[in-house]
């Protein structure tokens, strides 16, 4: 098992810079050995009057977590396949952490 070290954000999240998809962060294994991991890129989907989808950016952004916001409503097939599941994030490789998530899940989800 790996564990994320703290790295200047409230979480211990791993970090990437504003207006960035991805970044490096480090993770620490029990050894006490460093590895330096990529972070994915995240896409958040949601709407514009969604209040969930303002948590879950906020959540996001209080982590220092980079993210791509993606309005669902400006998409007829997104909007069929999230319409009532808002906010979703949704890593690289496909997988999907639907709402509600907290900190903890989103640590989870990104190791």
């Amino acid at each position: 098992m790996l564990y994320l070290r703290r790295n200047g954000n409230a979480a211990g999240l791993p970090t990437a810079s504003p207006g960035r998809m991805g970044g490096k962060y480090i993770v620490t294994a029990p050894s006490g050995t460093a590895l330096e991991k990529t972070l994915p890129m995240l896409t958040l989907y949601g709407t514009s009057a969604c209040h969930l989808c303002e948590l879950a950016a906020a959540l996001l952004m209080a982590a220092g977590v980079a993210y791509e916001e993606v309005d669902i409503s400006e998409s007829d097939e997104l909007f069929e396949r999230y319409g009532v599941k808002i906010p979703v994030l949704r890593r690289e490789d496909g997988q999907e952490l639907n709402w509600p998530f907290d900190e903890e899940a989103l640590v989870r989800f990104l190791r």
